[in-house]
């Protein structure tokens, strides 16, 4: 998708990005599922790759998520049941590698699997979503599915993918820095009780669930 946010929202994004390269948080790149805590330390302070989670109650925030939630609902791609469970910037340096393929959610609910849920009648999508949008020229993913080759995605300055958190994907190498916006989407339910929402570690960080290989 392109224009999904404006040059207005983009310059706000990027005001807010730490003062300082080293000032990030720890971002994983490769070999993270090794099952080991140091072993996903070393994937971070490996990667080139840094993250800054998003105080979603900031005024400046919540201003650039209602407009690119009112962009997702025009496409049908969300409803009154899906909420902003996280935003965070991404930052790739000169010579970061690919991540490890990964994904966010786990991929059932009681009752059925959630991602062959049929549409809602509005025509929009019961799932919960990830959006990555495009601050700065440059900016690339990964795609892929088992049995086929990856795909690399091309995202436009100011446009976003929006995928499915089943869908397994990786951030691709850069060769120039880069920063992105990532927002996750969960999901409500009928009382507005969280169906499915970001998993997040012991210390409340959104992690993800699954690697493929």
């Amino acid at each position: 998708m392109s224009n999904v946010i404006s040059e207005r929202d983009a310059a706000t994004m990027l005001k807010m990005q730490p003062a300082k390269d080293d000032e990030w948080g720890g971002l994983f790149g490769t070999k993270l599922f090794c099952g080991k805590k140091r072993d996903y330390e070393e994937s971070c302070r490996t990667s080139k790759r840094g993250v800054a989670e998003m105080d979603m109650k900031k005024r400046a925030v919540g201003v650039v998520l209602a407009s690119i939630r009112a962009v997702l609902v025009v496409f049908g791609l969300l409803n009154e049941s899906h909420f902003e469970d996280a935003a965070s910037l991404l930052l790739s340096l000169p010579g970061a590698p690919k991540q490890n393929h990964h994904h966010y959610f786990a991929d059932w609910l009681p009752g059925g699997h959630l991602f062959k849920q049929p549409r809602n009648a509005d025509g929009t999508l019961p799932y919960a979503l990830s959006v990555l949008i495009a601050l700065e020229d440059g900016a690339s993913w990964v795609v892929w599915k088992k049995g086929e080759k990856e795909k690399q995605i091309m995202i436009p300055r100011l446009g976003a993918v929006v995928f499915r958190g089943d869908l397994r994907h990786a951030g691709d190498a850069y060769n120039a820095r880069n920063v992105r916006f990532h927002i996750y989407y969960g999901v409500k339910g009928e009382k507005g009780e969280v169906i499915l929402a970001a998993p997040r570690d012991k210390e409340g960080a959104v992690s993800v669930v699954h690697a493929g290989t």
